[in-house]
């Protein structure tokens, strides 16, 4: 039997990189299929693609499990780069939100600090302060959930640690 990749077109970008035609394209014929779940991330390149998708595909926007991704970078470019994603997916929420990666993963070399770093010194800071960003995004009411992605524990503590909202996922 064939696998599910046989056939399929070479990605130019590999993975789950779309440019907004592609993630357009593949937004449409998945919900037109029955699919009811996306994944838009700014580091994919998606989140365009995935708003004129959803919305051209003639599926109501409650048939649809939208996941967003934002990047650890702060609470004040968390809230600016939500409000974009918002704009970009053309929908006043999504169905879960999630801090995208830690910034940092234990024994390896971190990657240039974010611009909150500078202001706030350290990657954690960076993490907390895009955490609390997302629990005000929660709050009114424009994620119906939040968590993490690739977090480690350690990592996971930081947040338990404010005694406030847990990720739901």
């Amino acid at each position: 039997s064939a696998s599910a990749q046989e056939g399929t077109a070479p990605r130019t970008k590999g993975g789950e990189y779309w440019d907004p035609v592609q993630g357009h394209n593949a937004t449409v014929a998945w919900l037109q299929l029955g699919g009811p779940r996306i994944d838009a991330s700014d580091d994919y390149g998606s989140v365009t693609g995935v708003g004129s998708g959803w919305v051209a595909s003639g599926v109501p926007r409650e048939n649809i499990f939208i996941t967003s991704k934002i990047n650890p970078y702060g609470y004040d470019q968390a809230l600016q780069d939500f409000a974009q994603y918002l704009k970009d997916l053309q929908t006043e929420y999504v169905d879960l939100l999630l801090i995208h990666w830690p910034g940092t993963q234990p024994g390896t070399t971190p990657p240039p600090p974010p611009p909150c770093n500078a202001a706030n010194g350290t990657w954690a800071a960076c993490r907390l302060g895009t955490w609390k960003a997302l629990e005000k995004i929660y709050n009114a009411g424009q994620a119906r959930a939040i968590g993490v992605s690739n977090y480690e524990v350690n990592h996971l503590l930081e947040i338990m640690n404010l005694k406030s909202l847990i990720p739901s996922v």
